[in-house]
């Protein structure tokens, strides 16, 4: 099959997406699942459409299918561990052991103890935040539990003013629905 003039084939069959967009804040959202669940997830394209509609921001996707290699990014073929944030949606339980599984194949550490300036922020959120927030703790530096919307707020704050890596996640682990991870001081 051919594609529109100036439009890549995509890594996905069905969907070609657009050009790649990268602003001064490009970050990425991760799904830890196939690319179908990720396409029926409300939590990805609530964080898609609210990063790509401020000015400035941009976002790169991911899907953990399993038996894949290292993550690239659905856009713009940028490997995950090039991106200074790491918004993961997670829904069930199961995709916490692969939330942790896909950051380890993009050489992050999966525990968030064992992360440094050389890694990206991983902030988990999604709808396991709400039955079994327990099990991001580790894995995530942050986690965001209910209402992602104030959360989005606090992060593109944040994020404009942080100077550093601790400073961006001091200042979202005080934002309302936020809590630490479980994190070496």
């Amino acid at each position: 099959s051919s594609c529109a003039e100036g439009m890549r084939p995509s890594p996905v069959d069905g969907e070609t997406p657009p050009p790649p967009r990268r602003g001064a804040h490009h970050l990425a959202i991760l799904w830890p699942g196939s690319y179908a669940e990720a396409a029926a997830s409300l939590g990805v394209h609530f964080l898609l459409g609210s990063l790509r509609g401020r000015p400035g921001f941009s976002a790169g996707r991911f899907m953990a299918e399993a038996g894949r290699g290292a993550p690239l990014s659905l856009e713009d073929r940028l490997p995950l561990r090039a991106f200074p944030v790491v918004l993961a949606s997670v829904a069930w339980e199961m995709q916490a052991a692969r939330l942790a599984s896909t950051l380890e194949r993009a050489s992050i550490p999966p525990l968030a103890a064992d992360r440094d300036d050389r890694h990206p922020v991983v902030i988990a959120g999604g709808a396991l935040t709400l039955s079994s927030p327990h099990l991001l703790d580790p894995i995530a530096d942050v986690v965001i539990r209910g209402d992602g919307e104030e959360a989005m707020d606090a992060l593109i704050d944040a994020f404009r003013s942080a100077a550093r890596r601790e400073d961006l996640i001091g200042a979202m682990r005080g934002a309302a629905g936020s809590s630490p991870g479980t994190r070496a001081s």
